[in-house]
């Protein structure tokens, strides 16, 4: 879609190219002369291109001002360039800016080649459809894009910088009110550690699957993130560094995905991007394989405390929509909705709550080694709260899911604790 957008531009960026020849007044004030401006001079060899080209060239040049009168200043005539190698974009690249063209049409049309012949020598395009995620071939691809990115950025030359090539709406969201300045630098840490991340992951790849080898990389990429949040702070203030987490970091994309169909003010997806902000600081991670019984309820503890805060900030009824885009577990419940007209979003959001309760539950058995009675009794009890906010038909139903498993233990039976999934 983007490609084919760009295409388009670039054609009607051709069309207005041919029409400012057709139209740009001679000196005389005069159209000039359609075939002097579209055409080759009649001195060139129709029969050698490279020759017509050179002589088309240097006839829009502009010509040196006779003495004791004014330069003419006027902007040159060009043509359209066919070629796509990297010299042939480089000139027009540059003949577009003699001809006034502003930077950004100039990227454009030149990037709408350039994709082009880059995506001919990907090594993800040229690879079967059926063998294009292996780990070599990934690798080539980033190497492939990192060498083309440079490329282009020497064609296109310092002034036609990242910043410019943005359009209005993509700075305003991922830059806010930042510099051109700031915006280029920003992109330049980001293409760098963009690199740096490539090289942890593939390591971690090529390494037999490990819990140790899988701390190694949590420890890597934190690491990355610190350096890098070190650099941001080199460029931005605190308040500008805060403005550009809260639109670019991992916390604003959970948060955002989650009120993509939700009516709320800016002041809201604040609080709510702060709400998730403090909770991944506190819980970064609980994939390592180092998680236990006590450390996942205790999380879970937390999690649900950011629930509730969310429910303040947004009202019930928004809040039920956030946590259904927000939380699998509330998912499961509500989907008996249909057959079960007891089931609420209201008592759905309760059923996962006691959920929460069951999971501080299982890691206070491990910790205490109760008796096979007591056992029997604290889960009878769970269970009697869960069918009584649901119905037992319900409450059964809700056991076969994901959720429910915290409800049971391994003989299936509803007085018994299943072990924590780590």
């Amino acid at each position: 879609m983007k490609s084919a957008l760009i295409g388009s531009l670039a054609v009607s960026l051709a069309g207005n190219v041919a029409l400012f020849a057709l139209l740009r007044p001679t000196h005389s004030g005069q159209p000039a002369n359609r075939e002097e401006n579209l055409t080759a001079p009649r001195t060139a060899n129709a029969a050698d291109p490279t020759a017509a080209a050179a002589v088309e060239t240097a006839a829009a040049r502009p010509t040196a001002s006779p003495a004791g009168t004014a330069p003419d200043t006027a902007r040159r005539p060009m043509r359209w360039r066919n070629g796509a190698s990297d010299d042939a974009l480089r000139s027009l690249a540059d003949d577009l800016r003699a001809a006034g063209f502003p930077p950004r049409a100039i990227f454009l049309a030149v990037n709408s080649v350039f994709e082009d012949a880059s995506r001919a020598s990907s090594p993800l395009f040229q690879a079967p459809y059926w063998q294009n995620t292996s780990l070599e071939l990934q690798k080539a691809e980033f190497a492939h894009q990192q060498q083309r990115r440079e490329v282009l950025d020497d064609i296109l030359g310092p002034d036609i910088s990242p910043a410019v090539r943005l359009t209005a709406e993509d700075r305003q969201r991922r830059f806010g009110n930042l510099s051109d300045e700031k915006i280029n630098a920003i992109t330049r840490f980001g293409n760098d550690y963009s690199e740096l991340h490539q090289n942890v992951n593939s390591e971690v790849m090529e390494r037999p699957s490990s819990q140790e080898s899988y701390k190694t990389y949590e420890e890597r990429q934190k690491l990355l993130q610190q350096e890098f949040a070190a650099d941001l702070a080199t460029v931005l203030t605190p308040a500008e560094i805060e403005a550009y987490e809260m639109r670019t970091s991992q916390s604003a994309y959970r948060t955002s995905s989650r009120v993509r169909d939700i009516a709320i003010s800016e002041a809201e997806y604040t609080a709510l991007y702060q709400q998730e902000k403090n909770f991944e600081a506190a819980y970064p991670s609980i994939a390592s394989g180092t998680t236990t019984a006590q450390t996942y309820a205790e999380r879970q503890v937390a999690y649900a405390a950011t629930n509730e805060q969310a429910r303040a900030t947004l009202g019930d009824e928004r809040f039920f929509s956030y946590l259904s885009a927000k939380d699998s577990n509330y998912r499961d419940v509500t989907r008996l909705s249909s057959q079960f007209p007891q089931v609420t979003a209201q008592s759905a959001y309760a059923v996962t709550q006691l959920q929460v309760e069951a999971q501080q539950l299982i890691a206070s058995l491990q910790k205490e080694r109760p008796s096979g009675e007591q056992i029997v009794t604290r889960y009878a009890e769970l269970n009697a709260r869960l069918e009584a906010l649901i119905g037992r038909d319900a409450a059964t139903a809700i056991r076969k899911t994901n959720t429910g498993r915290y409800f049971i233990g391994p003989t299936g039976s509803a007085t018994s604790p299943v072990p924590a999934r780590k």
